[in-house]
């Protein structure tokens, strides 16, 4: 958690895997709020902080998006520091009529905004 005025502004979820890396599971703070303080980037770097008490060699950010894409979350991972490791990604189809329905009804939700 990260507290600031003695009011939480911020925190992180990170599983651990003892012994190797801690994993950034789940990141939210209160940055339109409390600007100043940057409290995602904080929880983020209390997180890397924390890992290295334990002696952990890594901190996994957990994705970066589709390589060709452009996805604010990856910038924001990337100024941290560290390797970009892209072991690919895994996606099962359970009902390929239903996924084209979707997709297809994604692409009109962009027409209509």
């Amino acid at each position: 958690m990260i507290r600031h005025e003695g009011k939480i502004i911020g925190g992180i979820v990170c599983p651990i895997f003892p012994g190797k890396a801690i994993y950034e599971w789940y990141i939210a703070g209160m940055d339109k709020e409390c600007k100043d303080q940057y409290p995602s980037i904080l929880s983020t770097w209390a997180a890397i902080a924390e890992g290295q008490k334990m002696g952990l060699n890594h901190f996994d950010f957990l994705g970066a998006g589709k390589p060709d894409a452009d996805y604010g979350v990856r910038d924001f991972k990337a100024k941290f520091g560290g390797e970009l490791i892209q072991y690919g990604r895994y996606e099962k189809i359970h009902h390929p009529l239903l996924m084209k329905i979707g997709i297809f009804g994604l692409k009109m939700l962009k027409f209509i905004k």
